[in-house]
C-alpha cells in the first residue's frame, strides 16, 4: 500500500510557477525563504488528494498555502484567520496574492485570533501555521479535533525554533485511537498530514 507522499508525488506538479505569478513570492524571499516555489507544490497536491469542499486556515500569512490549495481543487472555498502578529498588514497582503492567482472570489480572511476561540466551523480540511508556542499550537489542533475535522495539516514540525514539533507529537499521541493515518511530509518546514475517523 503506497504512503501518503507516494500517492501526492504522483500528482505533484514540479513548482507552482505558472500558476502562481513569480510576484506573489516577492515578501517570502525577502524574508529570506526562497523555496516557495516546491514548498507549496505540497499544498498543491494535497488539495488535489482531498479535494475538501471548505478548507479552514489558521495563520494565513501572505496567502501561499492557501493560494495552492485552492489552485488544486476547484471545487473547494476557504476561510483563514490571521491576526497579523509575524508581518504587519499581511491579510491584505494575502488578499492581493489570492487575486493575482486568481481564486480571492473562494476565500475570506478575518483578522481572528484563534486563541480567543473555543470552536471551529466546520471543513473538510485545516491548515495551522499560527501560534508557534507549544500551548498555542496545542490549543488549535484540540478546536480541529473538536470540530471533527477528518484531515488536519499542521506545519513546522521540523522547525526546532518553534515548539510546533513537541505539539503535534503530543497530539498524536492523545488521539492514537482516532488517529487512521499520519505523516510528515518533506516540505521546508515539515509538515504533518493527520487523518482521523470521527464516530457517527
Amino acid at each position: 500500500m503506497k504512503t501518503l507522499s507516494e500517492l501526492l508525488n504522483n500528482i505533484r506538479p514540479d513548482t507552482m510557477l505558472g500558476m502562481m505569478p513569480d510576484s506573489v513570492f516577492n515578501a517570502a524571499r525577502a524574508r529570506g525563504y526562497d523555496w516557495g516555489y516546491t514548498h507549496y507544490t505540497w499544498y498543491h497536491a494535497l488539495a488535489r488528494h482531498f479535494c475538501p469542499g471548505h478548507i479552514f486556515e489558521i495563520g494565513v500569512l501572505e496567502g501561499l498555502s492557501l493560494a495552492a490549495m485552492l489552485l488544486g481543487c476547484y471545487e473547494s472555498k476557504a476561510i483563514g484567520w490571521d491576526i497579523e502578529g509575524y508581518v504587519a498588514g499581511s491579510n491584505k497582503d494575502a488578499a492581493r496574492n489570492l487575486a493575482r492567482c486568481g481564486v480571492a472570489d473562494r476565500a475570506f480572511i478575518d483578522h481572528v485570533d484563534s486563541q480567543k476561540k473555543d470552536i471551529l466551523p466546520y471543513a473538510d480540511m485545516i491548515h495551522i501555521d499560527g501560534d508557534h508556542s507549544f500551548t498555542g499550537a496545542t490549543h488549535d489542533l484540540e478546536m480541529a479535533f473538536a470540530a471533527r475535522i477528518p484531515v488536519i495539516l499542521f506545519d513546522d514540525m521540523f522547525n526546532r525554533s518553534t515548539q510546533c514539533a513537541e505539539a503535534g507529537e503530543g497530539f498524536l499521541r492523545r488521539h492514537a485511537a482516532s488517529i487512521v493515518d499520519s505523516e510528515i511530509l518533506p516540505t521546508a518546514t515539515g509538515l504533518l498530514v493527520i487523518q482521523c475517523k470521527h464516530p457517527a
